[in-house]
């Protein structure tokens, strides 16, 4: 018969999530599932990409994913009870899923890994993904931050303007295109996508508020941007994106949007600023350490397209 892999819909979804949470002791399991389906019944977890496999009329694995509404995906590794199954039953779903999710038009699948997690990372090497970047998790907490005024090297006029207040997406777009050029942060993935798919995905994916999305203009011509997320439960914002176009670095633009950035934090009342970045870029970990960001994990990624 073989593994049969479908989606863990009607009464699949509870026999899958026992799957993802069968490490856990029985009361633990079911309380877990219980908080599980009670975020998806508030719509804050989407189990619609959580699959089943089945060999024998036995529940052998699991696998969740998150299609996100730019058209990629989030997968998280597969979850093999039996130890001896893991690489047979882990790589069936694996190749269902994405049989599944390129009929459904999706660009590219990205998973994130402990860089521990040998096993896990070869299942996926096995299963067409590649190794796309180290990540570097750095958080800022607001409230151990003195006001600083951001000033340039030059001290040269710089200015900012809102994505609410300019309302120009192509602007926004093609500026963001050019900080691209000779990018230190994920390069490889920013080759995937144009200014304008990137700022989409940006907008599709996580919080979006125009006013927290900011153009600056060094003497006034625009120079670079910065993307942030209002996460609102947890009184923190994210960096989402910031890039300096290749003209205007070295001038300490990077550094003053991050400081202009965190004083407006300071104003709204955040706890603190979290981001993401490339481990090669070290010239960028060389400014966040100096505004006070800290390193609070390191993931792996990959990306099958």
């Amino acid at each position: 018969m073989g593994i049969h892999v479908s989606p863990a819909n009607g009464e699949k979804k509870i026999r899958a999530l026992r799957i993802l949470f069968h490490d856990l002791l029985p009361e633990e399991q079911e309380e877990q599932i219980e908080a599980v389906l009670e975020a998806e019944s508030r719509d804050e977890l989407n189990l619609e990409g959580l699959y089943l496999a089945e060999e024998a009329g036995e529940d052998v694995g699991a696998c969740l994913t998150l299609i996100q509404k730019d058209q990629s995906s989030f997968i998280w590794p597969p979850v093999i009870p039996e130890a001896a199954a893991w690489e047979r039953v882990g790589s069936t779903l694996l190749r269902q899923i994405e049989e599944t999710q390129k009929k459904q038009g999706i660009l590219f699948t990205q998973a994130m890994l402990d860089p521990e997690a040998r096993d896990e990372q070869s299942l996926l090497k096995k299963n067409n993904f590649k190794p796309l970047a180290e990540l570097h998790f750095m958080e800022c907490p607001i409230a151990q931050q003195d006001f600083t005024e951001p000033k340039l090297k030059n001290r040269a006029a710089c200015r900012v303007v809102s994505f609410a207040e300019s309302d120009n997406e192509s602007l926004f777009s093609s500026i963001l295109e050019k900080t691209y050029q000779e990018t230190l942060d994920v390069p490889e993935f920013n080759l995937l996508r144009s200014g304008e798919d990137s700022l989409s995905s940006h907008r599709l994916n996580g919080p979006f508020e125009p006013e927290l999305w900011f153009l600056f203009y060094v003497e006034d011509e625009p120079a670079g941007l910065i993307l942030l997320r209002n996460y609102a439960a947890d009184q923190k914002w994210e960096v989402a994106y910031m890039g300096v176009i290749p003209a205007f670095r070295g001038v300490g633009l990077g550094t003053f949007m991050l400081q202009e950035s965190i004083n407006r934090a300071r104003d709204a009342g955040q706890q603190a600023i979290f981001l993401a970045v490339d481990s090669r870029n070290h010239y960028a970990i060389e400014i966040y350490q100096s505004l006070g960001f800290r390193q609070t994990s390191v993931k792996q990624v990959f990306i099958r397209q």
